[in-house]
């Protein structure tokens, strides 16, 4: 039975690419590149043809299983990072990992049983597939105001951000009930100028206009969609 695909972006697991200035290392890199297009020959270390056959044969014939050891390591790792101390409320508290990173880790962890032809998902593996999730997460995954992994982050709406977005909603919601659908912005504002700066209250209400949980009917107005 083949490896399952991904069923959405979320299951992906997400690698930046930083190409940050460095003279030496610059130099270095201009002189391969130049010094190779110099040359007619190829320098390829493994035949194309010779990888092509063992990456098609990888995945035709190699479905590898999860050993108790993998599963083991892989639930360990999970379960600690969902129940590490975090900083913030029941809204804001960030979510770590889910169970969709959970499918991504056993993906990757067969993937590198797969590389060598192995039968079974080993311990080492599992291993190897946990140090890449957690150098992604680090990447893309840190959340510098409360200091932890946030997944949510990776779909650009981090907890410290959803908790605004949440509080904005409620205030909008209860000045409905006493305004009407037509609502001020100047009363949001007063409601919400204890629990947000300025800048963070006009940041959230573009994001629920983009959303389009909001839209604005005119001038000086906000409404709920």
């Amino acid at each position: 039975m083949p490896l399952k695909e991904p069923e959405s972006m979320d299951e992906c697991i997400y690698f930046t690419l930083r190409d940050l200035p460095n003279k030496e290392r610059d130099e270095s890199i201009a002189d391969h590149v130049l010094h190779e297009h110099k040359q007619d020959t190829q320098h390829e270390i493994i035949d194309r043809n010779l990888l092509r056959k063992y990456i098609a044969y990888s995945k035709q014939r190699c479905v590898p299983a999860l050993s108790d050891e993998a599963v083991e390591e892989i639930k360990k790792f999970y379960v600690n990072l969902r129940n590490q101390p975090t900083i913030g409320d029941e809204i804001s508290r960030p979510i770590p990992i889910s169970a969709r990173q959970l499918e991504a880790l056993i993906r990757l962890s067969e993937a590198t049983a797969k590389a060598r032809l192995n039968k079974k998902v080993t311990k080492e593996d599992a291993k190897r597939a946990i140090t890449l999730m957690k150098f992604y997460l680090m990447q893309v995954g840190y959340d510098e105001k409360t200091q932890s992994f946030d997944i949510d982050r990776v779909s650009g709406v981090p907890a410290s951000k959803r908790s605004k977005i949440v509080i904005l909603k409620e205030t909008i919601e209860k000045l409905e009930n006493r305004l009407g659908k037509l609502i001020p912005l100047e009363e949001v504002e007063k409601e919400i100028k204890e629990l947000m700066t300025q800048d963070e209250f006009e940041e959230t209400l573009n994001t629920l206009v983009v959303k389009g949980d909001l839209f604005r009917p005119r001038k000086g107005y906000i409404q709920r969609m």
